[in-house]
């Protein structure tokens, strides 16, 4: 792979609903939106993909409307093209961190297969708070042992920021959190559904202080089902593709 284009990127629009993509069109979505973002990929991969998805009880509409499952597709498309395994580990978060669950592209037989995977997963794991820390660390620490030193691309959907889980400041807990792993070749993309007043934290992240290199995007989908799958790309890779990931190649 190689970067070969630099420039800002078009702010994200929001559109009319959207018919549902099969997966060879997000694809597609993907490639034209890593070229623009200036990521060339020759399939070979050489990026590791996670997907973090927020657990916590005010998600339960954003799923039983399929809008997790949605953006696990979306997820799952971009990493075909730039990790080439077909395979993501999903983290479900609320209280606590789950351990991470396989979503694959490749055997239709496979639990792990992506269609109606989050609802055959997301059942078997209880309903919580929003621990950033525990999430951004667990994440970090995976990605250490099993990333193979590829820099790793972490998309961290949510609809809301950190609750009160015991002492301190659960806000600057995730702060702290996201300085601690900005060493690491790893960068969190975070997506949020809902009102912006619900997510304005995601954007606090990205411009936090004390870090050995930004390591965070902030992405805003009002509605998952009426944002363009090129818009969401574009939100995700632009910071990542071309200000970080010339840092750590």
């Amino acid at each position: 792979m190689s970067i070969f284009r630099k420039g800002p990127v078009t702010a994200p629009v929001q559109a009319a609903p959207v018919a549902p993509s099969g997966m060879l069109s997000l694809r597609k979505t993907a490639a034209v939106s890593l070229k623009k973002n200036g990521l060339e990929v020759d399939g070979s991969g050489g990026i590791a993909v996670y997907l973090v998805l927020d657990h916590s009880g005010s998600m339960q509409g954003h799923y039983s409307k399929g809008n997790v499952q949605r953006i696990t597709e979306q997820v799952l498309a971009l990493a075909v093209e730039i990790d080439s395994d077909g395979e993501v580990p999903v983290f479900y978060f609320g209280t606590d961190v789950s351990k991470p669950v396989i979503v694959s592209i490749k055997d239709p037989r496979s639990p792990a297969y992506y269609l109606g995977w989050v609802d055959r997963t997301h059942r078997k794991v209880a309903w919580g708070a929003t621990d950033y820390k525990k999430t951004i660390k667990a994440v970090a620490k995976y990605h250490a042992k099993h990333g193979g030193g590829q820099p790793g691309l972490v998309i961290f959907q949510t609809d809301g920021s950190p609750g009160t889980f015991g002492p301190g400041d659960d806000r600057e807990n995730a702060r702290q959190a996201l300085r601690d792993v900005s060493p690491q070749n790893l960068f969190f993309s975070f997506v949020g559904f809902g009102p912006k007043s619900q997510v304005e934290f995601l954007f606090e992240l990205d411009e936090i202080t004390g870090r050995v290199r930004d390591n965070a995007s902030a992405f805003h989908a009002v509605d998952p089902q009426r944002t363009r799958d090129s818009d969401l790309y574009d939100g995700i890779l632009g910071e990542f593709t071309k200000e970080w990931l010339p840092q750590v190649l």
